[in-house]
């Protein structure tokens, strides 16, 4: 018998229908990655599990007992699911203890020694023991999500429904909550997992289920979703997330979070220590030039990789005047050089107002 069990589930609001007759199954010990893109009810699928939407037609089953059933005491049977949500939703005004063992006190009844017992140990499970005392208000938003995580585990669930649990998270911080939930997932948790952090999803998940079109479209292992998806919607979805891309307005870009957020791409997609590093100089020496021009417009960057063949594609789009930046008599010939000493082949256009220039990163 499967912990979680969806069967039929619409979900309208309004006029507008959301999800229509998905059915899946969560059995003990599944982490099922729900992914998608935004607005395709990966949210609402995940609340409708646990009846914080109620469908608008169908059946949810937990471990056998219907929670959709007329006259179930979906209190009793929800408390067998915990739900980490995107903005933490902690009290300010207790100290971190205080959040993680407030549920099992006034909801379990349960002894105030005991509870702080239980609550201690889920903080050390989430490297937050140290902070125990301390006012919610003093944490960063990582170690926020992480008494998040303490807190719901410290009722005890047989299931846990994580709904991007990151996402609300300075990119400094994602990690920090990750590794949490991959160390859970290592230690048997069963848990549906409603993310857009692809590379996590691919390296922790037994399954991932991807949404379009208001229900599920494909669902697979993640090495056969990930390597070789059969719907030409998921095939474009995949494609896109290998796809880092900055944009930002001239006068706003900060080449630090650029450059950072490029190392991260560079890592989660194992480029060689020298194709990472020429891409970033061939981003630093570009960008640094449109800087330098100043003036407004807009920058685009992207960097692209392709599995199967292992090319890295480098494309700048920008609005700023001077055509091909390359050839621009302005650009310093040390620059020059240290971009086409990166690049193979180069290729220069121009697409709805944007220069595009476009290289092939040498390994």
């Amino acid at each position: 018998m499967s912990l979680i069990e969806l069967k039929n589930i619409t979900k309208d609001f309004g006029a507008t229908r959301v999800l229509e007759n998905v059915t899946m199954t969560v059995d003990k010990g599944d982490v099922v990655a729900v992914v998608g893109n935004s607005g395709c009810g990966k949210t609402t699928l995940l609340r409708c599990m646990n009846l914080l939407e109620r469908p608008t037609a169908g059946q949810v089953f937990i471990d056998g007992e219907e929670l959709t059933a007329k006259g179930a005491d979906v209190d009793r049977i929800r408390r067998r699911m915990g739900m980490v949500y995107q903005h933490f939703n902690l009290f300010s005004h207790l100290s971190v203890l205080e959040n993680v063992t407030m549920a099992p006190r006034l909801v379990n009844h349960m002894p105030a020694d005991e509870a702080k017992e239980l609550g201690m140990r889920y903080l050390r499970m989430v490297g937050m023991q140290e902070r125990a005392d301390r006012p919610i208000g003093q944490l960063s938003g990582g170690q926020k999500q992480r008494v998040a995580i303490a807190r719901c585990l410290a009722m005890q669930p047989e299931v846990v429904l994580f709904d991007e649990p990151t996402s609300a998270l300075d990119p400094t911080m994602v990690d920090e909550v990750l590794a949490v939930i991959r160390n859970l997932v290592k230690n048997g948790l069963t848990c549906v997992i409603v993310t857009h952090e692809m590379d996590f999803a691919r390296s922790v998940a037994s399954r991932v289920v991807f949404l379009a079109d208001g229900g599920i479209y494909e669902q697979a292992s993640p090495e056969e979703f990930f390597n070789a998806p059969k719907g030409e919607k998921t095939k474009a979805f995949v494609r896109r997330v290998k796809l880092f891309t900055y944009e930002s307005a001239l006068h706003d870009l900060d080449l630090y979070t650029l450059l950072a957020q490029m190392r991260t791409y560079c890592g989660r997609y194992g480029f060689s220590r020298r194709a990472a590093t020429r891409v970033q100089l061939v981003t630093e020496e570009l960008v640094t030039f449109l800087q330098e021009l100043g003036g407004s417009g807009k920058v685009v960057v992207q960097v692209s990789y392709e599995e199967k063949t292992g090319r890295k594609e480098f494309v700048l789009r920008d609005t700023v005047p001077g055509g091909n930046h390359l050839e621009d008599p302005r650009l310093d010939e040390l620059s020059s050089t240290i971009v086409r000493n990166c690049a193979g082949e180069i290729q220069y256009t121009t697409e709805n107002g944007y220069n595009v220039l476009s290289l092939d990163i040498r390994e």
